[in-house]
């Protein structure tokens, strides 16, 4: 009875929101992109984050989870969120 009671508190709880990223993080993660976007098309393939977002080349196809290519800075800040 007790394993079910602290179940119960555990999952009756609402999930926390998706951690938001600190405004200084944000921005770096930006400034980041956005050099490593060399044409600037506001898309970075794996070879662009290879140099220019080592963690993100690292951790590409998690980030691109629909495969589509290419990820986007709204993707990246997402991912290093959900980190947090």
């Amino acid at each position: 009875m007790k394993k079910m009671l602290v179940f119960a508190a555990l999952f009756s709880i609402a999930p926390p929101a998706l951690a938001e990223l600190s405004p200084i993080i944000a921005g770096q993660l930006t400034a980041r992109f956005t050099a490593a976007d060399k044409n600037k098309d506001g898309k970075l393939t794996k070879a662009g984050a290879k140099n220019g977002m080592p963690r993100i080349f690292a951790n590409y196809d998690a980030v691109d989870a629909a495969r589509r290519g290419f990820v986007t800075i709204d993707q990246i800040k997402t991912a290093v969120a959900s980190y947090f």
